[in-house]
Order: structure tokens, then C-alpha cells, then sequence
């Protein structure tokens, strides 16, 4: 679903596959998403809910997180076979790391073309010439990475366990943003129309009967 970030209300786009692990942009239009329990890459047109299957099963074995690169293509982190590329046009996927021996479930793209990935505790970033990891940052502030993407100010923000933080990719210096164990959700039930007409007829009655008989106090 879209949620508006002004005023948090909430817009189903479409709802077809069980577990979608992530989503991202493609254009003003168009949304990218994988699903694992599908092993699928899909498109949604967020104007109509449109769903086009892109790639499926192959490489596509454990999808858990994906990013647009500068070129246009889709980066997908499955978890059985590495950092992967998939064409936007066919669908067809490479292979640009097996990772192997390393757990990442997340992947972010820089404007300036970074690639950065995240482990369950861990921030690297990739060199796309060379196919190196380089660990940025781990531990910390950091122990349970759920998902990475990169700010305005090329800062890595990171949606943890703990919190959300940003970490300088260049000195791995962790800052702590919001603190999810502080927040405090208040949850409003709204009532059913029936519910809500029998409830207002009832205090209209409540307030009948108060006005001609309940007794009245000074404050």
C-alpha cells in the first residue's frame, strides 16, 4: 500500500503475492518488488495495480531486498545466490557476487552510483569494478539490520532492531536517529457504521434522560 507522509493515510495499490520482502521506485508510475515465498521479481503500475512477473525462479532462489542502480537495471540481494543484476527490459538475471560464506539481506544504491549491503549486524560497501566488499561499520549501534538505503547527505540510514541511524560511510561513525523502544503507538479503533449510529442514538438517549431527571453540581 501507498501511505502518505504528510497526513499517514493509507492507499492499497495491490495485494497479489503473500510475502513481499521489498519495494523500490522505478519511475514516478511504476514500482519494483520481490517476493520470496514467489521467488519472483514484479512490476506495479501504482496508477492502475497492474502486476507484470519480470524474472522468476533461476538465480531468483530467496529475494530479500532489491535497489535501482544508475543505469536502469535492478540489484537483488538473494540470500542463495549472491548480489545479482536483472535486466529491466527481459527480466534475465546475472550473477555479480556469490558472497559466499556471508549473510546479506539488504542493498542500497548511492546517487553517485555507491553500492553499500547489509548484514544482520554489518555495513559494507561493494566495488562494482572489483567485486570487493569493504566493511564499513559493525556492531555498535548495530545488531539487527532489517533494511539499508542512502540519504541526501550520502550518509547510509539504517532500520534496525534498535532504531534507525545513520552511518558515515567513510568513517563508519553510527548515529542514532530514533530509538523504536521509545515511541509510544496509540491505536484508535473506529467502529463499525452500525456500531457508530447505535452508540450515537444511545447517548442521545443517555442525554434525554440526564436532562430530565440527573441531578447537576457546581464546579
Amino acid at each position: 500500500m501507498a501511505v502518505s507522509p504528510a497526513d499517514g493515510s493509507q492507499q492499497v495499490i495491490k495485494s497479489v503475492f503473500p510475502v513481499i520482502n521489498d519495494l523500490a521506485f522505478e519511475s514516478t508510475n511504476s514500482l519494483l518488488g520481490v517476493s520470496t515465498g514467489n521467488s519472483i521479481l514484479f512490476r506495479i503500475d501504482s496508477a492502475t495495480g497492474a502486476t507484470t512477473q519480470l524474472s522468476n525462479l533461476g538465480l531468483l532462489q530467496s529475494p530479500l531486498s532489491l535497489a535501482l542502480d544508475l543505469d536502469g537495471s535492478i540489484l537483488i540481494v538473494d540470500s542463495v545466490n549472491g548480489l545479482l543484476r536483472v535486466d529491466p527490459m527481459s527480466g534475465v538475471p546475472s550473477v555479480i557476487a556469490g558472497l559466499s560464506g556471508l549473510f546479506v539481506n539488504s542493498v542500497a544504491v548511492s546517487d553517485a552510483g555507491e553500492i553499500y549491503l547489509s548484514g544482520p549486524d554489518s555495513i559494507f560497501s561493494f566495488d562494482r569494478d572489483t567485486a570487493l566488499m569493504t566493511l564499513i561499520s559493525q556492531g555498535g549501534l548495530l545488531t539487527e539490520i532489517a533494511d539499508i538505503a542512502v540519504g541526501f547527505d550520502g550518509s547510509v540510514v539504517v532500520a534496525d532492531l534498535s532504531g534507525v541511524m545513520s552511518v558515515d560511510p567513510n568513517t563508519g561513525f553510527q548515529t542514532l536517529l530514533s530509538n523504536f523502544r521509545a515511541l509510544t503507538v496509540t491505536t484508535v479503533p473506529v467502529p463499525e457504521p452500525s456500531t457508530a449510529l447505535l452508540m450515537g442514538l444511545g447517548l442521545v438517549g443517555l442525554g434525554a434522560t440526564r436532562r430530565r431527571g440527573a441531578p447537576t453540581w457546581a464546579l
